[in-house]
């Protein structure tokens, strides 16, 4: 026999069986979606680590400004951005 607590802990993985019989394709995404937009802010935080530690070092050094450091973490940080915006946007619109 089942208790109360068997039966709440059974919920969300009966409510996500349901959901994924009623539409497979939709939360195959919406799982995928979920997940990257879970990771992307940890990317982020290791980009950013990434840049400060480049401006550190220039700025320590005093070398001249070398774009070869920098403009590949830039051109990253702004995928991750852009990325953010797009996944956002998919959920966004697999919700309604």
């Amino acid at each position: 026999m089942q208790t109360p607590m068997d039966t709440i802990k059974n919920i969300p993985l009966r409510t996500f069986i349901l959901l994924y019989k009623s539409s497979p394709k939709c939360v195959v995404l919406a799982s995928i979606t979920v997940l990257f937009i879970g990771i992307i802010p940890s990317i982020n935080i290791l980009v950013m680590i990434r840049l400060i530690d480049i401006v550190v070092d220039l700025l320590q050094n005093h070398t001249h400004f070398e774009y070869s450091l920098l403009l590949p973490t830039l051109l990253l940080w702004g995928a991750l951005l852009f990325l953010t915006h797009v996944f956002s946007g998919i959920s966004s619109s697999l919700q309604t």
